[in-house]
């Protein structure tokens, strides 16, 4: 009985056939695994936490009666103060989350300067002044949002406002307006134990006959990853 050989051209055939099946298995194997990529991380982005700067408030009761004030009350704290027991000048702000998880492990600074025109210089670096006394925030929540308290002076306040500073142990020389700029960092860990950063800029615009005072983001330094 003859065993018949196949022939070269149907040998060079099968192994086309055959790479084309491996190629297309290949190919098959990195869609699924790209499909399973892309629904995770959609899961991750649409489940995890982000921290935004959402409210500010300059609150100082006593600076519309400048003549009320002590000179002890026109100065900082020298140590941390509860919200609300401060009587001079404080800062509130709010930090919110959004995404159906918590932050977790919450660092945060705010920092605050006070500056002659409402444009910083160009090349302004965002030094933040260390807050050695903070309080911990171990987690927040979209039920459970960070509330945070910065005290100023309201000497800077009464610059801001454009009135002058009464106290004769102080410059009785009315101060130009000035802009006081907030800034600083939010940084939490998902609920996926991944690090995020907040960085967030805002500056107090005075009053003026045209406008009432507001705060407004600055052009730079408010990125979210």
């Amino acid at each position: 009985m003859r065993h018949l050989r196949p022939s070269s051209a149907l040998i060079l055939n099968w192994f086309t056939e055959a790479r084309i099946a491996i190629t297309i298995a290949f190919l098959a194997m990195i869609f699924t695994f790209y499909q399973g990529y892309v629904a995770r991380e959609t899961m991750h982005h649409a489940l995890r936490a982000y921290v935004s700067l959402t409210k500010a408030d300059l609150d100082c009761p006593r600076c519309d009666k400048p003549e009320t004030l002590t000179l002890e009350q026109m100065l900082p704290p020298t140590a941390p103060t509860k919200p609300g027991l401060y009587p001079g000048a404080q800062i509130h702000i709010l930090f919110e989350v959004s995404g159906e998880t918590p932050a977790y492990d919450i660092d945060e600074n705010i920092t605050t300067k006070e500056m002659p025109t409402e444009d910083l210089p160009q090349h302004f670096d965002f030094k933040e002044v260390p807050d050695i006394n903070k309080p911990v925030h171990p987690v927040i929540s979209r039920t459970a949002p960070l509330e945070a308290t910065e005290a100023v002076s309201p000497i800077v306040v009464l610059h801001v406002l454009g009135k002058p500073v009464l106290d004769p142990r102080l410059s009785q020389t009315p101060e130009p307006p000035s802009v006081l700029f907030m800034y600083g960092h939010v940084d939490y860990t998902d609920v996926f134990h991944e690090r995020h950063h907040t960085h967030f800029c805002l500056r107090f615009i005075p009053k003026t006959q045209w406008a009432h005072a507001y705060w407004g983001f600055c052009p730079k330094h408010n990125e979210q990853d």
